[in-house]
């Protein structure tokens, strides 16, 4: 798929949910919720990374704050435009460890103590739109598929989406990493590249 088609699927999914209705989105949010703090992964890993939503993203926050409370703190990537890499900082309040960064996106803020990649255990992965082989279309930057590929092989990849967002199949290239698992409001879905290994 050319970029300029890539292009216009991220225009239209973001279209799509600006569209959805604020009764939809907070059913949906609560179902996503209840969703992913069910996940065996989630039970069976210590060291969570994750965004903080914004912009109509599936709501993310209500998650952070049960993983805080449950596990202790949680991973925030920080953007470094210098180097276009992601940096990993330990938050354990979101009230005071968290400032609005790049794009406008809830970032921890740099006095944050720094993570270390080689510990992930889990990633909960931004996206515009997924497919069930494990595939996913991001925001075009390339920041998360750079973080991805230096994450250790066994760690969880995990993908939110509204039922919208799951389309049959989304644009892949060689450089793109794959999901292990979508979280749906109706329940999770292991993708083909979790049982395969593709």
């Amino acid at each position: 798929m050319q970029n300029s088609e890539k292009t216009e699927l991220r225009e239209a999914m973001q279209r799509q949910r600006r569209l959805l209705s604020a009764s939809a989105r907070r059913t949906q949010d609560q179902q996503l919720f209840e969703q992913l703090k069910d996940l065996p992964s989630v039970r069976y890993s210590k060291r969570l990374l994750m965004t903080l939503s914004f912009n109509g993203e599936c709501d993310t926050w209500s998650f952070a704050r049960w993983a805080i409370t449950h596990k202790g703190s949680i991973v925030l990537p920080r953007v470094d435009r210098e180097k276009r890499i992601l940096s990993l900082h330990w938050v354990d309040n979101l009230e005071s460890q968290v400032e609005a960064g790049f794009h406008g996106v809830h970032e921890p803020l740099p006095s944050c103590a720094t993570a270390d990649i080689s510990e992930i255990e889990w990633v909960l992965v931004p996206g515009l739109a997924f497919d069930a082989q494990g595939g996913r279309l991001g925001y075009g930057g390339g920041y998360f598929d750079r973080l991805l590929a230096q994450l250790p092989k066994l760690t969880y990849r995990i993908g939110l989406s509204y039922r919208f967002q799951l389309l049959s199949e989304v644009p892949t290239e060689p450089h793109d990493e794959w999901l292990d698992t979508i979280v749906l409001p109706m329940g999770p879905l292991q993708t083909r590249h979790l049982l395969t290994g593709i």
